[in-house]
C-alpha cells in the first residue's frame, strides 16, 4: 500500500500520468493541496482511495479535502476508484471498473456514512458505481458535447 500524504499542504508537483498498475494507493491531501495534478491510469486489480470523510482510524484523515485528484484530469479506471465520500470534480471517466462514493466501509458503526459527489466533464465510463447517492439529485455527471 502506498500513501501519498507527505507534506500535508503541499500539492504533488508531478504533472505526468499516474499509472496505479497493482495495490492500494490512498490520497490524503489538505487545504486544496492536489495528491495526483495530471491524469490517473487505475489497472485492473488496483485500488485508488481517498482518505475517507470518516476514516478517522487511519493516519492521514485529518481535514482531508475535495479534489485530490486535478479537476482537469483525465481518469481511467478499470480497477477501483474510492472517493471515500469526499468530493471530486474530474474532466473525463473512461474504463469498466468500480467508482465508489461512499466511505461507510472505512470505518464501523451504523448509518450509511457520508456520500461524496464525483463530477464529471465527459467520458465513456462502463464499470458500476457502489455506494451510490439515493436519488438522482446528488448525482452530477455534466455531458458537454
Amino acid at each position: 500500500m502506498t500513501q501519498i500524504v507527505g507534506q500535508l499542504d503541499n500539492s504533488n508537483n508531478y504533472a505526468g500520468t499516474t499509472t496505479v498498475a497493482s495495490g492500494v494507493l490512498i490520497l490524503g491531501k489538505n487545504n486544496g493541496a492536489l495528491a495526483i495534478p495530471g491524469n490517473l491510469v487505475i489497472d485492473a486489480g488496483a485500488y485508488v482511495q481517498f482518505d475517507g470523510a470518516n476514516s478517522v482510524a487511519r493516519v492521514g484523515a485529518l481535514g482531508v479535502t475535495a479534489n485530490q485528484i486535478a479537476t482537469n484530469a483525465t481518469v481511467i479506471d478499470n480497477g477501483v476508484f474510492d472517493i471515500a465520500g469526499i468530493n471530486q470534480t474530474i474532466a473525463a471517466l473512461y474504463g469498466n471498473g468500480i467508482v465508489r462514493l461512499d466511505d461507510s466501509h472505512l470505518f464501523s458503526g451504523t448509518g450509511v456514512g457520508t456520500i461524496g459527489v464525483l463530477t464529471v466533464g465527459s467520458g465513456n465510463f462502463t464499470g458500476t458505481i457502489m455506494g451510490a447517492a439515493p436519488d438522482d439529485s446528488l448525482r452530477k455527471w455534466a455531458r458537454e458535447n
